[in-house]
């Protein structure tokens, strides 16, 4: 509870554990395109949530899933909070285009490779939630207490990191925003972490 104002609700500095590590260079990489972005520093949800829903699905639903190269998330026409009030209060039904997949797939051996670590992980599902802290090195990346980031007009869709999940040197975290959200795959590296795929886009 923030009971002595809003400074009260921000990250103390500390030391840069794994998880801030992970979202140092997740943070990086979410801007690496110019933009802008707000990022809740409370984590939120499960890393391989969707992968493993995915697992026991018929080859045909899996078949246009895979791993690419890491990229800052994809955005198509998304919906704000006061249009979906709007339109769950006449009833409507809206429906997003998808954005097709990319072209630059990982090779097969990459893909079976990725696809093993995080059938693994998908078992090792984190518990709770942590939170982190803007990263000096990302300076475009805005991350603190939840609703300053939906009271913000400057903001556009509000980024939520999943709970890193870090096992044999890998890690993967899920980002969502905008109605679109993915899974990071990370590679330890030197005293930190880089990113090395981003598996396909979902809607939700």
């Amino acid at each position: 509870m923030c009971a002595t104002g809003l400074a009260s609700c921000s990250v103390a500095p500390g030391p840069r554990d794994d998880v801030q590590r992970i979202n140092d260079s997740l943070l990086a990489l979410l801007t690496s395109d110019g933009r802008r972005i707000c990022v809740d520093a409370k984590t939120y949800g499960e890393p391989l949530g969707i992968f493993r829903t995915m697992l026991p699905a018929p080859d045909p639903a899996k078949r246009p899933l895979g791993w690419f190269p890491p990229r800052p998330l994809e955005f198509g026409p998304s919906l704000g909070a006061r249009q979906l009030v709007d339109v769950e209060l006449r009833g409507e039904r809206v429906v997003l285009p998808e954005r097709s997949q990319p072209r630059d797939r990982l090779p097969v051996t990459r893909q079976v490779q990725l696809n093993s670590l995080a059938a693994d992980g998908a078992l090792m599902t984190p518990h709770g939630s942590t939170s982190f802290r803007s990263n000096p090195a990302a300076p475009r990346a805005t991350v603190r207490w939840w609703p300053l980031n939906r009271f913000d007009s400057k903001c556009g869709p509000v980024y939520t990191f999943s709970k890193p999940v870090v096992f044999r040197g890998a890690a993967f975290v899920t980002v969502t925003a905008g109605h679109r959200g993915s899974t990071y795959a990370f590679s330890e590296s030197g005293a930190g972490w880089a990113p090395v795929a981003k598996w396909s886009t979902w809607l939700y």
